[in-house]
């Protein structure tokens, strides 16, 4: 994989969006910076399991603006592993910035035909402008949308695996 340069605007608004997490779903979200698969973590507050494993996308667009999301291809063989592995569900969370608009997508259930495409050269903004790579293009009404422009939010629960509600 690719190495690229995080820079600070992006650090904080993945730490935006990790507080936005923590306090929507009254758990512990933290981002995992250093030999990481996904973006972050969450666990419950009293409890050092992990409940849901985020990689997270910002783009900065409104949410009526982009009528589907890529997802790379290795993000969504890196998630399913880790959950095959750990029975943790494993998300895969825009914040279309521009309007504030928050959604995910579990990589493992995504429910819509699948559509694969090699993306043009120049695509992926945070590698070499060289670099093709295959995603999944994804509707953005198959996100589950907990953040909604311009509204309050509402807390719930935390989504979990089958296997994660057993403990």
């Amino acid at each position: 994989m690719t190495q690229y340069q995080v820079t600070k605007e992006h650090e904080r608004r993945e730490q935006e969006l990790a507080d936005f997490v923590s306090q929507h779903w009254n758990c512990v979200c933290k981002l995992q910076r250093k030999f990481s698969i996904y973006d972050a973590v969450a666990r419950a507050k009293e409890s050092q399991k992990p409940r849901v494993f985020i990689e997270m996308r910002i783009v900065n667009y409104r949410y009526d603006n982009l009528k589907e999301i890529m997802i790379p291809m290795s993000k969504l063989v890196l998630g399913q592993q880790q959950t095959q592995m750990t029975g943790v569900a494993s998300l895969f969370m825009v914040h279309w910035y521009d309007c504030k608009t928050i959604g995910y997508v579990d990589v493992n259930n995504i429910e819509c035909i699948p559509d694969y495409r090699v993306t043009f050269m120049g695509m992926n903004r945070t590698n070499n402008k060289e670099e093709i790579e295959v995603c999944r293009f994804v509707p953005r009404e198959v996100f589950t949308i907990i953040r909604k422009a311009n509204e309050p939010d509402g807390s719930e629960a935390i989504p979990e695996t089958t296997e994660s509600k057993e403990e």
